[in-house]
């Protein structure tokens, strides 16, 4: 969105744009359709997406929303999984408590 802006507008505009956009989105718990409608409403134009670009070679998805966002994530699934994990840089077991915890005060068959 914000490169989408900086090709498309002056800097002051583009950056009051992200700004109006990021006021918008910021914790409201959006889903990616959702985000990109809010985008398209800011910019009056869709806004590109390419689902390949932030992977990493493995294939993975980059992602740095935190343990609360994946925390999120998790519940939202667990109706529906029959495994959950939660996978870190280095091994923490106190981290690993707090997010079976979490999850068994929702869900305690899980």
């Amino acid at each position: 969105m914000k490169r989408h802006l900086e090709r498309s507008a002056s800097a002051t505009e583009a950056s009051a744009r992200f700004a109006a956009y990021e006021a918008r989105v910021a914790g409201a718990s959006l889903t990616n359709r959702e985000a990109r409608k809010v985008a398209r409403e800011i910019v009056g134009v869709e806004v590109g997406w390419d689902w390949e670009l932030p992977r990493t070679r493995e294939g993975y998805y980059r992602y740095q929303g935190g343990v609360e966002a994946a925390m999120k994530r998790v519940l939202a699934f667990s109706p529906h999984a029959d495994l959950l994990w939660l996978e870190t840089k280095t091994p923490d077991l106190e981290q690993a408590r707090g997010f079976a915890e979490t999850i068994r005060k929702y869900f305690p068959d899980k």
